[in-house]
C-alpha cells in the first residue's frame, strides 16, 4: 500500500482508479463494477474501500451536489454520467460506503490514528453519505444563457392588429375602448377583407 490521506483522492489506489475512469468509454459502468465487487466482498480491503469513496465523490458530482472534492480536470468524468444513471447508482454506493465506514481496512487504518483525524474522516464520510441521498432530488437545471422575455406593450385606443387567415384574407381588430377600472377589459371591433394599406386602416371615428 502506498500513500494515503483523509479524503478520496489522497491515496495511490484512488488515483489509479481515476485513471481507469478517464480512459473508460463509460465511467458509469466502471463505477457500477466497483460497487458490485464491493457488494460481494465480506470484508473490504483497502483498494476496494478506496474505490468506493472515489465512486461516491463522482456519483455525488453527477447528481449536482456541491462540495465534492472532484477536481476541475476530472469534472468531465462526472459530466459523462447522466443524472438518471447517477441516481440509480447512489443507493448501492451509499450502502457500500456505510460498510467502508463500519468495517474495512481503510476504517481500521484510521482507527489507529489520533482521535482528531478519526473524527475528521468520519465527518467526511458522513458528508458523502448525505450527498448520496436522492430522496426528493431533481435533475439540476442546465446552465445556459437566460432568454430575455419580450416586454408586451400595453394596447392603446386606436391601435389596429392584423391576423392573416388561412383563406389569404385578414381579420383586423381595432381597440376602441380601454377600462381603467376592470383590469384587462378591452373593447374591439373586427374588420374582414384583403389587407389594406395604411391609408385605408379605419380611423377611430369609423
Amino acid at each position: 500500500m502506498g500513500a494515503w490521506g483523509l479524503k478520496a483522492f489522497e491515496n495511490d489506489q484512488a488515483l489509479d482508479f481515476v485513471e481507469a475512469l478517464r480512459s473508460a468509454d463509460g465511467p458509469a459502468d466502471v463505477l457500477r463494477s466497483a460497487i458490485d465487487e464491493a457488494d460481494t466482498s465480506e470484508y473490504l480491503e483497502f483498494d476496494e474501500a478506496a474505490e468506493i469513496v472515489v465512486a461516491a465523490e463522482f456519483i455525488a458530482a453527477a447528481l449536482g451536489r456541491r462540495g465534492t472534492t472532484v477536481s476541475e480536470d476530472d469534472r468531465p468524468i462526472a459530466e459523462a454520467i447522466s443524472f438518471t444513471r447517477a441516481k440509480g447508482l447512489a443507493a448501492s454506493c451509499k450502502e457500500a460506503l456505510k460498510r467502508v465506514a463500519e468495517k474495512s481496512e481503510l476504517q481500521e487504518l484510521f482507527a489507529e490514528s489520533d482521535a482528531k483525524e478519526v473524527a475528521q474522516w468520519r465527518d467526511y464520510i458522513a458528508s458523502l453519505l448525505k450527498k448520496l441521498d436522492t430522496k426528493g432530488l431533481r435533475a439540476p437545471k442546465k446552465k445556459g444563457k437566460a432568454k430575455k422575455k419580450a416586454r408586451r406593450k400595453k394596447p392603446k385606443v386606436g391601435q389596429v392588429y392584423a391576423l392573416e387567415l388561412v383563406t389569404g384574407e385578414y381579420c383586423f381588430a381595432k381597440v376602441v375602448f380601454l377600462s381603467s377600472y376592470i383590469k384587462g377589459s378591452i373593447l374591439i371591433r373586427l374588420f374582414k377583407g384583403p389587407r389594406p394599406s395604411k391609408e385605408f386602416i379605419p380611423s377611430q371615428s369609423e
